[in-house]
């Protein structure tokens, strides 16, 4: 992807099948691409990927925008809440 020139990379679930050590080195690769400016949309179910690369944070339930949060203005169980519908 990276070949490319992008301005955006979308990711899905790609810390899902890989190993502990691997995971670290992509969330290096993701925090190394915001210094360079180019945006990425992770999609995960791994709440400590998300507060450690991310700087907001969208929560999807049942197709729907249910939240949209600063990672500095919340925390894992919030969003936890929110994508399990405890939460509006």
């Amino acid at each position: 992807a990276l070949c490319f020139s992008p301005r955006l990379i979308i990711m899905d679930e790609p810390t899902a099948n890989i190993s502990v050590s691997k995971v670290a080195t992509l969330l290096e690769v993701i925090k190394q691409l915001k210094q360079k400016g180019i945006a990425t949309i992770m999609i995960s179910h791994r709440l400590s990927d998300i507060f450690e690369v991310a700087d907001r944070v969208v929560v999807l339930r049942h197709g729907e925008v249910r939240a949209e949060r600063k990672i500095s203005e919340t925390n894992s169980r919030e969003v936890a809440d929110l994508m399990m519908g405890v939460t509006a």
